[in-house]
């Protein structure tokens, strides 16, 4: 994807059996405030889900998740929103990542425990919702936390969490890691176990060098 006289995307396809690029679809008209940066490959495309705290005067410019089929010449699509709890606003505490062939949204705040865990439908009808979890181990107030820790600015005392499915079904467990611990919970049993404590001098010494996406590793012996 690359940008055209700013508010216009071009979506290009790039075909490793012929080596060459092909076009895809027409032109993607798009406020430049539209973040293409972490898509997420699920059900043969490629999907942003674009729900990021915004400048207030940006609010009201429209702004839909979309995907892209990587299979045939179609301009990108608008999918369904994730039911945020607080549609007021914006969130940018949250997952949105692919699993085994499923696609999960991860709706999380700051001051609370509670962690909601929605399934995409495969035809993009809707969200369902398939678990609610509540980990008091996990709360982190991001006020105490800046005021505790002045070093830290506000995107580092998030919470960041990651759905992990197995071949079987009950095996799916999420991971979550705060300023305080690391922890796995496992959805169907109910349980979780603390991977990892930080030392309490661990918080004075973290330094904010910007956001990092990390990718989900996959066996390949093509250089991507």
């Amino acid at each position: 994807m690359r940008s055209l006289r700013g508010t216009l995307h071009l979506f290009e396809v790039y075909s490793s059996e012929t080596g060459s690029w092909r076009r895809g679809g027409e032109l993607l008209k798009a406020y430049t405030h539209f973040d293409f940066e972490e898509g997420v490959y699920w059900n043969g495309a490629i999907h942003w889900v674009n729900i990021v705290c915004r400048p207030r005067e940006l609010v009201n410019k429209p702004r839909e998740p979309v995907y892209f089929s990587l299979d045939c010449d179609q301009t990108p699509k608008v999918f369904p929103k994730p039911p945020l709890k607080d549609k007021s606003f914006e969130i940018d505490d949250y997952y949105f990542g692919e699993s085994c062939d499923h696609l999960h949204f991860v709706d999380a705040y700051r001051t609370v425990s509670e962690f909601i865990v929605y399934e995409m439908k495969k035809d993009y009808s809707e969200w369902l919702v398939k678990y609610k979890v509540n980990i008091p181990e996990m709360k982190t107030d991001r006020s105490e936390c800046l005021m505790r820790y002045r070093n830290i600015v506000p995107e580092a005392c998030r919470r960041y969490n990651v759905v992990v499915r197995g071949k079987n079904d009950k095996d799916i467990f999420l991971v979550i890691a705060n300023v305080q611990r690391i922890v796995r919970y496992n959805f169907e049993e109910k349980t979780y176990e603390t991977l990892r404590d930080f030392e309490p001098t661990f918080k004075d010494r973290l330094v904010y060098w910007g956001e990092k996406c990390p990718f989900q590793y996959i066996e390949s012996l093509s250089s991507v």
